[in-house]
């Protein structure tokens, strides 16, 4: 698993890029322990960008609750640490996957994770997050939404 996190200042943007097989819940301990750089900018929107060969392993309505409780205690232990809104990039079908995922995990919770977006392309995502996203390294089906 790849998983690479920086600060785009242009952008005004927590940015992370996942390649390979992905774990979220390492993925979930990374983002934790990114609250605590020295660097770190809470004011910032958060873009999740999936490589080309990035595979997502693990993911389940499960997983997600507890995404969602380590977001909770990391809103509740460190209120500075709130992000306005946050995108996700990824192929078509891993899309439609983590779509239903989520919803099925909305449905018992209305709040689940309403300012995050999971979009095919850079333009949707430049759309929900309000900015010009010309610039970033970005795979090639982000480019098109395929």
């Amino acid at each position: 698993m790849s998983v690479t996190y920086q600060i785009d200042d242009d952008h005004r943007l927590r940015l992370w890029y996942l390649g390979g097989e992905v774990d979220p819940r390492e993925v979930l301990r990374r983002i934790s322990l990114a609250g605590l750089d020295p660097n770190f900018r809470p004011e910032y929107d958060v873009l999740v960008i999936f490589e080309e060969n990035a595979q997502l392993h693990g993911l389940n309505v499960e997983t997600l609750a507890e995404i969602r409780i380590t977001a909770i205690e990391s809103r509740n232990t460190r209120p500075v640490n709130r992000t306005g809104k946050a995108a996700m990039i990824c192929p078509n079908q891993m899309a439609l996957i983590m779509g239903r995922l989520y919803q099925a995990a909305g449905m018992a919770d209305p709040d689940y994770f309403l300012d995050y977006r999971i979009c095919t392309n850079v333009a949707e995502a430049g759309s929900w997050l309000s900015r010009d996203l010309s610039g970033l390294k970005l795979p090639q089906y982000a480019q098109t939404g395929n």
